[in-house]
């Protein structure tokens, strides 16, 4: 968060300033939240997991799709090599 606050800055900020906001954010964290309630009292139609078995089974297939074309190599087809790079990164460890 540093970082990112130094760049909207444009310029380093204060060392004196690090342990307050550490501060600062740390009563945030533990003070302030937001209660979840979801609509509905009924059974879902579909289970979140089916859901994400199904997102994964597609994933899985469009990635052997795009294998096939371009068989791991950018100048065979480099969108579906491209396909393939975002589907391997979406789903790493």
């Amino acid at each position: 968060m540093w970082n990112e606050l130094e760049k909207a800055h444009g310029a380093q900020l204060p060392t004196d300033l690090a342990q307050p906001l550490a501060g600062a954010l740390d009563h945030i964290r533990k003070n302030h939240y937001a209660v979840l309630r979801l609509p509905g009292e009924s059974t879902l139609a579909r289970p979140l997991l089916d859901s994400l078995v199904d997102a994964l089974r597609h994933n899985l297939a469009r990635y052997k799709q795009a294998w096939n074309k371009c068989k791991g190599k950018v100048d065979v087809d480099p969108g579906e090599f491209n396909d393939v790079l975002r589907i391997a990164y979406n789903f790493r460890n």
